[in-house]
């Protein structure tokens, strides 16, 4: 599926991030870890550490997020992250892209479960993660939107 060496263990951390108490008590969060260790496993990562947030993506200093950073820049031989979607680890193209050259400063690569390598770099081929980097910020406008017209149609109920 994706053009990695399986054949070299590779160091590795995962991120999950669910944006409600709900979606982490349904279980969401830890079916994004255990996709995440699957792929990890198939493709020869060795996952150091794992980080997690229940927060929403377009929030820039999520604690887990803030952590695995922290934690990247002390431990210079993982080179991956890994998490389920590409949107897991970010709704807000202005700080996902400073989060992503953050990382790419570091010799870290971001590697999506579903998406692969979110691969940035200003040539033609990275347009493919511009315009996802770019739908994840107008995919949570949208739900974002939904909720709110159904509050106020809601409300109109007078219930």
């Amino acid at each position: 599926m994706f053009s990695f060496d399986v054949n070299i263990e590779k160091l590795a951390v995962t991120y999950e991030r669910v944006s409600t108490n709900m979606q982490d008590e349904r279980g969401s969060k830890e079916a994004q870890r255990n996709h995440n260790l699957n792929f990890a496993k198939i493709n020869n990562f060795k996952i150091i550490k794992s980080f997690d947030d229940t927060d929403h993506g377009d929030n820039p200093a999520r604690e887990g997020l803030e952590n695995l950073k922290q934690y990247l820049i002390l431990n210079d031989s993982i080179k991956y992250v890994i998490v389920y979607l590409g949107d897991r680890f970010t709704r807000d193209f202005e700080h996902g892209m400073l989060d992503y050259f953050f990382l790419k400063n570091l010799g870290v690569k971001l590697i999506s479960v579903k998406e692969g390598e979110i691969v940035i770099d200003g040539t033609f081929d990275s347009l493919k993660s511009l315009v996802q980097m770019i739908s994840y910020q107008v995919d949570k406008k949208k739900y974002v939107d939904r909720i709110k017209e159904n509050m106020y149609k809601y409300a109109e109920t007078d219930r």
